[in-house]
């Protein structure tokens, strides 16, 4: 995954209250790495497993308020 920028002065959408930057966690077979998004339903192939294209993922970037406590997402 490339290098992020800098966190943001982010304020929330809800209340104002301030945002701290974060991210979530996807676990899988001994990784951990920090979520990503697709455009789109998941569809599944026949052995179960989301069907994706490596190249249509983003980085998500969270931000959670400190008053309000509201999670907000942006793919990159």
């Amino acid at each position: 995954m490339t290098e992020q920028t800098p966190a943001e002065a982010r304020h929330c959408g809800k209340c104002g209250g301030r945002s701290a930057e974060g991210f979530v966690l996807d676990m899988g077979y001994g990784e951990y790495k920090p979520a990503r998004w697709h455009e789109g339903a998941p569809t599944t192939g026949w052995t179960g497993n989301v069907k994706y294209d490596k190249k249509a993922l983003k980085p998500l970037r969270a931000f959670r308020c400190e008053r309000c406590h509201l999670v907000e997402f942006y793919a990159d």
